[in-house]
């Protein structure tokens, strides 16, 4: 187990100054508290991994280091060098797996220098380890400890390992020490493997080339064992001997690698990772996976509000990854996911974004995309975005957090992400959704008080403009310690004069303005009818009904839900799911105390998307204490579909006096007249 050169440099900095503190490490450093933490739990996982003990802080900030931490060398000998419990573990497979000869505890004990007892419980880690691969290890007194299962999955087991070792000068004298495999004798694999990269015209990584080559020593071993690859892997690799990689590796190592053995070396070939390539075609080949990634950067542009510079030649990049990806994730091949990447921390929000735009990609391939490859997609991403000068550590990640249903935290959401257009919203989470939440994010939005360590903001299901106004003050003021609403634009003007020359000076202040004032009727321009989002008008349609009073509001919600239950919109159960979650907190469904929107989630069974309305002469009284005469039910089949109307909802509750108009009708018709006048006088303002 090795640590990220960070993480090593600060725990040589705590040793040698161990009057250090967070702050100091931050300034000579030049990193943020963040990655200051972030490196310290690294430390604290090697060090607890090897020593089985951590640094600790004190109250006033100071680290304590335990004494035997101190003592100790920072540098690799390997004379010295204690194997941490995961390296022992890949050492005892790898011996089994080069094997020449019974393996017997003595041998187990006397190679990698440990007592019997450390060697057995190793040995019970190690069955674990080998679950996944469908793999056993057996003891018998004839041959000793063996590994039992199909040759391909030993051999995804011995790259997985290798990977890990063969490309650092210290992973390759633990092989050297333990597996007595040298790199003279890689070496030998790594000039065939040029000769492959000259042949088909470019360049495989460095780490590929030599966890190839490491393997490749073993895996001739195993061959002239008769160990070789099953037969029938390759009927899922249809047409492999009509590949380009299949020639070359066969005009290469065929003097010593032959039959399927070499369609096994062509698939290593297929999978691995280019770094210079003669650009051919990309498009023609998985031409599948190209416009996935065109969708998949569609998707990120639309969730980050970002314009991707250079858009195809981001794509083209991408896609040069993911080729060999898709052998990868669709073979289960030499998968990355043991892989160490030098993963940045300050890339986490960029990643949450990859994660939610990466479904195109996931479709294409019938398969989960890996958290490995994963990274390798953010790091890709972003530092193509880094080098046009896009900083994405210093984006804002919120999400609206809400126990309340779908459509209140939809709508709240919907708002939000109209007056707060340079924040990263994420998608809506209920209280226990958020709390399972691992990942950053800056600010919450809620509408009660929670337990987090982000910055949090109260809001109510409804806002006016007014208190929109508010808000946004105040996350402004907490952010950046100013509002936007107090920026004088004159002043601003002045400061660009100072330092620039103004072309079109009018045009400038009306950019400008536009910018920083452009929240105000976010919403209002909103367009609420396209083929996917349908009006208030429309999703009530006919069902509505008047009536004088009803008993109370558990049957006001029966009757109200009624006209949807009848033309299987919705089924009985969520009616009562409705009732259920009314009586635990009806706060949620109140718009400005003027009318109820009472609802639940989709899987509590909406059958079709729709709206009912009921209009009592006698207003009713729910649980929280607050009377209404105007219910309207909402069945929402999905996330999005039913939020304009929602929002038209949220616009009429505002309305004292379309609330009175309401109120007043006395047929159908007329109250459907009311809510269209409603709707054209909104749209015409907007």
């Amino acid at each position: 187990m090795y640590m990220d050169k960070r993480s090593t440099q600060i725990l040589k900095m705590l040793i040698q100054k161990p009057d250090s503190t967070i702050k100091t490490l931050e300034y000579d450093l030049g990193i943020n508290q963040r990655q200051v933490v972030y490196s310290i739990e690294k430390i604290n996982d090697y060090l607890e991994s090897i020593y089985n003990e951590k640094i600790h802080r004190t109250k006033n900030g100071y680290f304590i280091l335990p004494e035997n931490i101190i003592e100790s060398s920072l540098g690799f000998d390997e004379r010295t060098y204690i194997l941490s419990g995961q390296e022992r573990v890949e050492m005892l497979l790898l011996l089994l797996l080069n094997r020449e000869e019974d393996i017997s505890l003595i041998h187990l004990t006397s190679t990698l220098h440990f007592s019997k007892n450390t060697i057995m419980n190793i040995l019970k880690q190690a069955k674990n380890l080998i679950i996944d691969y469908d793999i056993e290890l057996f003891y018998s007194r004839l041959q000793g400890y063996i590994l039992v299962g199909e040759e391909y999955a030993k051999r995804r087991l011995l790259f997985n390992i290798i990977q890990k070792y063969a490309s650092t000068k210290k992973g390759q004298q633990l092989l050297e020490k333990y597996i007595y495999i040298t790199y003279k004798d890689a070496s030998f694999y790594m000039e065939k493997l040029e000769e492959c990269e000259q042949l088909l015209g470019h360049q495989f990584t460095d780490t590929m080339v030599s966890t190839i080559s490491y393997s490749l020593v073993i895996w001739e071993k195993r061959i002239q064992q008769n160990k070789t690859i099953e037969d029938t892997i390759f009927d899922d690799f249809p047409n492999l001997i009509e590949t380009s990689e299949y020639s070359v590796v066969e005009s290469v190592f065929d003097n010593f690698i032959e039959g399927k053995e070499l369609f096994y070396l062509t698939l290593q070939l297929m999978v691995m990772n280019i770094v210079t390539p003669q650009i051919i075609s990309t498009k023609k080949e998985l031409s599948f996976i190209y416009k996935a990634l065109e969708k998949f950067v569609e998707n990120f542009e639309k969730i980050s509000v970002i314009t991707i510079p250079d858009r195809q030649k981001l794509i083209e990049k991408l896609y040069l990854h993911m080729k060999p990806a898709y052998y990868r994730i669709k073979y289960g091949l030499n998968a990355n996911d043991t892989l160490e990447i030098d993963y940045d921390y300050n890339l986490q929000n960029l990643n949450q974004l990859v994660e939610r735009s990466i479904k195109p990609l996931e479709k294409s391939m019938a398969k989960k995309i890996p958290q490995s490859e994963m990274y390798y997609l953010t790091i890709i991403l972003g530092g193509w975005l880094k080098q046009y000068g896009i900083d994405f550590e210093k984006k804002i990640i919120a999400v609206v957090v809400c126990p309340n249903g779908l459509s209140v935290s939809n709508m709240i959401h919907a708002t939000l992400i109209g007056y707060f257009k340079d924040f990263i919203f994420l998608d809506p989470m209920s209280i226990r959704e958020f709390i399972n939440y691992e990942k950053n994010v800056d600010i919450v939005f809620t509408t009660r008080h929670i337990e987090t360590n982000a910055t949090q903001f109260t809001v109510q299901p409804v806002m006016n403009e007014m208190e929109i106004r508010k808000l946004q003050t105040e996350v402004f003021e907490s952010l950046y310690g100013f509002a936007l609403s107090k920026i004088n634009i004159n002043n601003v003007m002045e400061i660009i004069d100072k330092y620039a020359e103004v072309i079109n000076r009018d045009k400038l202040l009306e950019s400008l303005s536009d910018y920083l004032f452009q929240q105000n009727n976010a919403i209002k321009k909103q367009d609420t009818k396209t083929d996917n989002n349908l009006s208030l008008i429309d999703l009530i349609g006919e069902n509505v009904n008047i009536l004088h009073s009803v008993s109370d509001w558990k049957e006001a919600i029966r009757i109200a839900s009624a006209p949807l239950l009848n033309r299987n919109y919705i089924s009985g159960a969520y009616v009562n799911k409705v009732i259920e979650l009314c009586e635990k907190d009806s706060n949620y469904i109140m718009l400005s105390n003027r009318l109820a929107i009472p609802h639940a989630k989709t899987e509590d069974g909406v059958n079709k998307l729709g709206m009912s309305f009921l209009k009592l002469d006698n207003a009713i009284e729910f649980p929280n204490g607050r009377k209404t005469a105007l219910i309207c039910i909402i069945a929402a089949i999905d996330k999005h579909k039913h939020i304009p109307s929602v929002l038209e909802l949220g616009a009429l509750a505002d309305h004292e006096e379309y609330i009175n108009q309401l109120k007043a009708c006395r047929d159908k018709q007329e109250l459907l007249k009311v809510l269209k006048n409603f709707l054209d006088k909104e749209r015409y303002n907007g």
